[in-house]
């Protein structure tokens, strides 16, 4: 009985730490001129996770910088750390910082 309630509790809080924001370096880039992705008009921030191409909410391209200057993300993809988590087909962003 006892172990059944510690491996309840620990799914339950494991289920609840699974949704939060947690800090990770993506790799970033513009969805349309490096990801290709289908479906977006101009230029739009994405992040990659697991080899997957995220449109991201919460932080604009133009937050980081002139995305067509030659290393701007239209033009180069670049390693970020970025705080946030997965929301569906979105990365739901608090923060992405350029690793220089």
């Amino acid at each position: 009985m006892k172990r059944s309630a510690i491996l309840i509790l620990a799914a339950v809080l494991g289920s609840a730490l699974a949704g939060c924001a947690s800090t990770r370096t993506l790799e970033a880039g513009c969805a349309t001129c490096i990801y290709h992705m289908q479906d977006v008009q101009g230029c739009e921030l994405a992040v990659q996770v697991d080899g997957r191409a995220y449109l991201v909410k919460g932080v604009d391209m133009d937050d980081l910088g002139d995305a067509h200057a030659s290393d701007g993300l239209c033009n180069t993809a670049r390693q970020v750390k970025a705080k946030g988590k997965l929301d569906g087909d979105y990365y739901a962003a608090e923060g992405i910082t350029l690793i220089p």
